[in-house]
């Protein structure tokens, strides 16, 4: 006359990856609750993956036994508890098992966000929420702030010179993953962090953290940015070389960086009222480049640098 309490069982929001708890009562065979002993229950979970179920031989002063099974991935599932050999009342019995919480180590992070970035420009990357045994996730369970029920995920992108205060993720409906982004200002090296808690789940699940770095690269080059310097501006001597540098910026005040399958093509036009003078360009390898030419005329000199078909300062 032991039994399964089926009720509580299919009615529990049982999950995989986690600890599930039953209740078996124990009786005599005239019905009686049995408060004291050692039964010798057996437990047994099959369904979508085979789950061994452990049974307290210790009955409580009610007369419950309490037992544990841990799924592994979600899916339909049948309890089976005997005693002796023989199934006790509501066994084998039914239920469903949910995906387990998210776990961060197990979820899948896609996209050139998690690497690079260009400041200015948002960034994006996508996040497919899995729980501990690779089983995806599809509800909308992750948000950025304020939800009692629902897992929050946070994303951090800072460095010591700057931090990003516009990221974010939103959950897209259509393809079951979180669409994530940040845009920066600074180029530099990022540590981003993204963390995840869970209010209410147990300690291996409450909060987790994932950290990537994240290198973000200046924009295109702005001529009102950019500045041109350097002796050639304010005097020479005829015969010998004049030199300045072009420094390029980005709107964000971000130095170039080297590209020597890229570099950056300035308008250099050098003339006085009779010659226009040859000139090289050396570049430094660190966005900007040095312009020398050699002044054979005295007199004034015009430079005009710009880029884009803009002047530069």
């Amino acid at each position: 006359n032991s039994s399964v309490d089926v009720a509580s069982l299919r009615g529990a929001k049982l999950q995989a990856t986690v600890v599930n708890t039953f209740a078996v009562t124990a009786r005599d065979r005239f019905g009686n609750l049995q408060p004291s002993g050692a039964p010798d229950f057996r437990g047994a979970v099959t369904g979508t993956a085979f789950v061994s179920a452990v049974i307290d031989k210790q009955t409580s002063a009610t007369g419950v036994n309490i037992g544990r099974f841990t799924p592994t991935r979600k899916g339909s599932y049948q309890l089976s508890v005997t005693l002796l050999g023989e199934p006790v009342q509501g066994s084998p019995a039914s239920f469903t098992v949910a995906a387990g919480p998210t776990n961060l180590t197990a979820s899948v992070f896609t996209g050139q966000g998690l690497s690079t970035a260009v400041v200015g420009v948002h960034t994006s990357f996508s996040l497919t929420a899995r729980d501990l045994g690779g089983t995806d996730r599809p509800e909308p369970q992750l948000y950025l702030s304020g939800n009692e029920t629902a897992d929050t995920v946070v994303v951090r992108v800072n460095n010591s010179l700057h931090s990003s205060n516009n990221a974010w993720c939103i959950y897209v409906v259509a393809d079951s993953r979180h669409a994530c982004g940040y845009t920066v200002t600074i180029a530099g090296t990022y540590t981003m962090s993204i963390t995840l808690t869970t209010p209410g789940g147990t300690a291996d699940f409450y909060t987790q953290s994932r950290v990537f770095s994240v290198t973000a690269l200046p924009s295109e080059i702005d001529a009102r940015s950019s500045t041109a310097s350097g002796p050639a501006f304010s005097n020479g001597t005829v015969g010998m070389p004049a030199r300045f540098t072009v420094i390029g910026r980005d709107v964000y005040g971000n130095r170039g960086v080297y590209d020597a399958l890229k570099p950056v093509v300035y308008n250099i036009k050098i003339a006085n009222a009779v010659t226009y003078p040859e000139y090289t360009i050396a570049d430094n390898k660190d966005g900007s480049y040095t312009y020398t030419f050699v002044p054979t005329l005295a007199g004034a000199y015009r430079i005009d640098v710009e880029y884009s078909k803009s002047g530069i300062s």
